[in-house]
């Protein structure tokens, strides 16, 4: 899955996150992106998915636009 933008609810990227949980664990999920403005900080939906999903994930924060 690739999706460019913020790290959003709206993404759906419970629903990769999930399923990388529950298949081989040489599966591994790298999201890249930045916090999106409105819910950033502790406690904001990034970090609930890193808090959740550090085992099967990698979050990058965001990548410039010269890296992706």
């Amino acid at each position: 899955m690739l999706c460019f933008g913020f790290v959003a609810p709206y993404k759906g990227l419970e629903v990769v996150l999930d399923a990388a949980h529950y298949t081989s664990p040489a599966v591994h999920v790298v999201v890249a992106g930045g916090e999106h403005p409105r819910m950033r900080g502790e406690g904001g939906f990034a970090s609930a998915l890193r808090s959740a999903y550090g085992n099967v994930a990698t979050f990058t924060g965001r990548v410039p636009d010269d890296d992706v």
